[in-house]
């Protein structure tokens, strides 16, 4: 399987700012910057995975509410099934569109907890990836 870091084509468009020289305003690229895409498949199934946004990753926080710390095992495992909607872009190529997440999480739910966790498992790695990307291009200077 090939990870691939998601891209724009597009250069930053700068703008003259009256208080500052110049403003990158290219949103589009700082919000796809590092995350990573990964078409997987388990049991027969193919998911197309990615990382998720701050905005995402917060929103997952909000739905399992539990309280308790985000590297607590008891956490990690209320988690699963809500960032694992969010991180599932696509089913066998067939896109997942926003308006049909609930009804992803409640089939996720359903699913035998093996596929779920093998899904986890593959996502977490993919978190992996993400931050040995970023520490690279820390380092790198990018």
């Amino acid at each position: 399987m090939e990870i691939k870091e998601i891209r724009t084509e597009k250069e930053p468009q700068i703008i003259q700012n009256t208080e500052r020289d110049y403003i990158e305003v290219d949103l589009d690229t700082l919000i796809k910057a590092g995350v990573i895409e990964k078409e997987i498949e388990v049991a027969g199934i193919k998911f197309t995975l990615k990382t998720l946004t701050e905005e995402e990753r917060q929103q997952v926080e909000k739905m399992t509410n539990d309280g308790l710390p985000i590297d607590d095992p008891k956490h990690i495992l209320n988690s699963k099934v809500p960032m694992l909607a969010f991180a599932i872009t696509k089913i066998n190529g067939k896109p997942i569109i926003p308006e049909k997440k609930s009804q992803l999480i409640n089939n996720l739910y359903k699913m035998q907890s093996y596929i779920l966790d093998q899904l986890f498992i593959k996502y977490m790695e993919m978190v992996r990836d993400q931050m040995t990307l970023t520490e690279q291009s820390v380092k790198g200077g990018r």
